[in-house]
Parts: structure tokens; sequence; C-alpha cells
């Protein structure tokens, strides 16, 4: 059954950060946008499929799952049927000591990747079946509501505003350096144009950024109460509250894909902070599942 409140609020979001990073060149004109929207959305789509499909699964540098225990395939293909998809995603390994997971398509098929440091807790003992569980369910939600597709709209276009800035504000002082070289006042003053350009769609890209990370934050909800009904609230909570713990004094030393999709936020991070958050706060997850017990 298709869900039009949540594909309505993933266009909603699109939009809005669409039209915050072309202010510069729509100059507010509503009706240029309006004109430009079928454009604009192909331009989305196609951004985010390659970003989903083809850029996400070449950046994160994973393994094959052969040194995973027996039963989280088990579980994998469990929870999976329990969620109603046809297949179960992939099981991939992260080279890293934090506890954690992410789900993520490619052109190959959906995949689950988990981190060696959720292997090793739970040969330790730390983790329990149900918990490994859990995990699986919160991963699967994603990929059973398209999260992962859904969360590269909402960030495709001012992903590329951003990386379009950070080009224009590098090339700008070596513009004008040459145009130094020369004595030339217009390939000086082309530099100039740039820096200042630049600087406009980088500040645009950011406030756009909070609209995009909001909404993924969003999904994380979503994928806790939708995982919650395979499995438990409780166990859900309980999950959550425990990889919170094991992760607390575990420090990263791998260059993660999106590593602020891994590693854990540094404790008393001011709220300017928290708004570029994917995740929300665990404590926030935990009480959003559990105050409608």
């Amino acid at each position: 059954m298709v869900d039009w409140k949540r594909i309505v609020y993933v266009a909603v979001v699109f939009l809005c950060c669409s039209f915050i990073v072309l202010l510069p060149f729509t100059f507010g004109n509503l009706m240029w946008f309006i004109v430009n929207l079928p454009w604009i959305i192909l331009f989305g789509l196609v951004v985010s499929a390659f970003s989903c499909f083809v850029l996400a699964p070449c950046f994160i540098k994973t393994s094959k799952a052969s040194n995973v225990p027996h039963e989280f395939i088990q579980v994998l293909e469990d929870v999976s049927l329990r969620a109603g998809l046809k297949k179960a995603p992939k099981l991939r390994v992260v080279n890293s000591p934090e506890v954690n997971a992410i789900a993520y398509s490619s052109i190959f098929g959906s995949r689950v990747a988990i981190t060696s440091g959720l292997i090793e807790q739970y040969t330790l003992g730390k983790l329990s079946i149900d918990d490994v569980k859990a995990i699986f369910a919160h991963e699967i939600s994603h990929i059973k509501s398209f999260h992962p597709f859904k969360g590269a709209i909402a960030t495709s276009i001012v992903s590329v505003t951003d990386v379009f800035s950070s080009l224009l504000i590098v090339a700008g002082p070596l513009i004008i350096a040459e145009g130094y070289r020369r004595e030339s006042f217009l390939v000086t003053l082309m530099g100039l144009c740039c820096l200042g350009f630049g600087g406009i769609l980088k500040i645009l890209s950011k406030v756009a950024s909070i609209i995009s990370f909001h909404y993924l934050r969003s999904l994380e909800y979503e994928a806790d109460a939708d995982g919650a009904k395979i499995v438990t609230r409780e166990q859900m909570a309980s999950m959550l509250k425990k990889i919170e713990e094991i992760n607390r004094g575990i420090t990263s030393q791998t260059k993660l894909f999106m590593p602020e999709k891994w590693t854990v936020p540094t404790k008393n991070r001011s709220w300017f902070e928290r708004l570029f958050d994917t995740h929300p706060p665990t404590e926030k997850r935990i009480r959003k599942l559990l105050e409608s017990i």
C-alpha cells in the first residue's frame, strides 16, 4: 500500500530545498521556479538515483560477510520475511570498532552493512541475538520504505549546490591571482564574482541542509517505529540503549563514507550543531518509541 503522506513529505522537502538554493537564479521569482519545476525535478531524480545506487555503494567500503556468525544470516532472512520483502538484502561488513549498521541500495540490490565491532560485541556477549534482530529490523524498515532513495532525494540538490559552491570558492582566488598576474581588471572581477557567488551558494546550501537533515532524522524515527512492529518497542529501545552505552567509549580511526551516519556524536553539542545531525539523540528515539505504550 502506497503511503502518500510520506511521499508528499519528501516531495515538499525537495521543493523547499530546491527553492532556497536556487534563489540567486530566480531572485525570488516564484513563477520562474514553477515554469522550470519539471526540469528541476528531473535533475533531482537523476542525481538522487546516481547518488543512491552508484555513488554510495562505491564509497561504503565493505567486505563479504565471511566471518559473520551463521545466526546473523538466519535472523536477517527471518526479519526480511516478516517485513514482507521478497528477498533478503545481502549482508556486508565494515571494518570499524563501533557497533552500528547501515542500509543502502545499489544497482545490484539492497544491502545491509554491519560493523566488525557489532560482531565482536556479540561474540563477547554484550549484545544478544534479540539485539541483533532489532538492529536488522530497523535497517530492513529503511529498505522496505525506500529510505536510502528518499534520503538521496532530500539531499540531492543541496549536495550538488554545496559541491558547486566549494568549486567556485576554490576557483575564485586562483582567478583573482591570474588577474593580478595579467594585470587584467576583468579577470580579477571574474574571480571576485566567483568567490562572492560561491559564498552565497554555500550559505544557502547550509540553510537548505537544515531542512534536509531534519527529514533524515525523521526517517530514523520511522524506521524505529516500523522495526518495532517486527520485533517489539521494548526490544528496539533496549537495543538502542545498549549500542549507546557500548559506543560511548569507542573512537573509530577508520575513515568511513558519511561518517556522521556512523560516529557517535560528541557530547554537549550546541543546538546549532544538532541541526545538521542525520540521527536524533538516542534518548529522544527511545522516548518516542515508548511514549505510545
